[in-house]
C-alpha cells in the first residue's frame, strides 16, 4: 500500500466531500475491474465514513481490511459520539436524543435538540 505523502494530503483536503465520494467510488471500480481472477477475500476494504449531516461534511472515513473490524469501529465510534452527546444533555434533553446502530452496518445520531446530527456507513470495496 502506497502512504499518503504531504502532497498527496493537500490534494485531499482540498476536495470537497462530493469529489471525496466520487474518488472512493472511482477506487472502489478500479478495484473490482483490475481483479484478473475472481474475487480475492484478501483485496476486499471496507471503509467506515461518519456524514456529519449538520455541517454537510465528511467528519471522518476510515479503512480497514476486514469487515468485522469495520464493523466495530462503527460501533464504538457511534457509541461515543452518543455518550458525548448524553453528557452534554439535561437530564430532560437525554431521552429527545435519537441513536440507532442497525445490523446492515449503519447507525444514526440526532442530538436532542436536532442541531446535530450523524450517520455512519459501512462501504465495502471490492
Amino acid at each position: 500500500m502506497t502512504k499518503m505523502n504531504k502532497e498527496m494530503q493537500k490534494c485531499f483536503d482540498k476536495m470537497s466531500d462530493k469529489q471525496k465520494i466520487r474518488m472512493f467510488y472511482e477506487l472502489t471500480k478500479y478495484m473490482h475491474e483490475s481483479m484478473e481472477y475472481g474475487e480475492d477475500e484478501d483485496m476486499k476494504k471496507y471503509v467506515v465514513i461518519c456524514y456529519a449531516v449538520h455541517e454537510k461534511e465528511i467528519a471522518s472515513h476510515d479503512a480497514f481490511d476486514n469487515e468485522d473490524d469495520a464493523y466495530a469501529f462503527l460501533e464504538k465510534d457511534a457509541q461515543n459520539t452518543y455518550e458525548e452527546e448524553m453528557n452534554n444533555a439535561s437530564e430532560e434533553d437525554k431521552d429527545s436524543i435519537d441513536f440507532t446502530i442497525s445490523d446492515d452496518g449503519s447507525a444514526y445520531l440526532s442530538s436532542y435538540d436536532g442541531e446535530y446530527e450523524w450517520t455512519w456507513e459501512v462501504i465495502e470495496a471490492d
